[in-house]
């Protein structure tokens, strides 16, 4: 039995998760979604520091971002599949980006975060608005995703040295 001062989730009033920061509300006080094509999207990719006022790729935020989001990608593949399952997923990255097909990539990343039951992260969702951002992004996305992949196996080498 739950304590008196305990309230399960299901039954607290929407205003409860909105205060808190859980659901975005828009100005109307209705539920928010967050889609690449609603709003200045080149405004958030400002904010962010990926796009400048000129609409040129900031090159330096952008690289800082795409890593970030490789590195976190590549250890969701790796807390969910087996060693040789994140080796096929990595190699058809590496095929995509063989051919310079930066759309497929950002599909392939989008196929792949569903298969992981994860929602595709907002900001490299709204990427999706620009194809100048989308295009570095997805070709630096492979590029960092092989760093991480490379760097974790010295690392993983290292420590089994060490350990003998």
């Amino acid at each position: 039995m739950m304590a008196s001062s305990a309230i399960s989730p299901f039954f607290l009033p929407i205003s409860h998760f909105t205060t808190k920061g859980w659901i975005k509300m828009t100005a109307a006080g209705t539920p928010s979604t967050a889609r690449p094509m609603d709003g200045p999207l080149l405004s958030r990719l400002y904010q962010m520091g990926i796009v400048k006022r000129d609409g040129e790729i900031n090159v330096e935020n952008m690289r800082l971002f795409t890593r970030i989001y490789a590195a976190q990608f590549y250890y969701n593949l790796c807390d969910s599949y087996a060693k040789s399952t994140v080796g096929t997923v990595l190699a058809s990255f590496d095929e995509l980006s063989g051919r310079k097909d930066y759309k497929g990539i950002y599909l392939f990343l989008s196929l792949q975060y569903d298969q992981l039951r994860k929602p595709l992260p907002d900001p490299v969702w709204w990427l999706m608005g620009s194809p100048k951002a989308l295009k570095i992004f997805s070709i630096g996305f492979v590029e960092s995703l092989t760093e991480v992949f490379r760097e974790e196996e010295s690392y993983v080498q290292a420590d089994d040295r060490n350990a003998q």
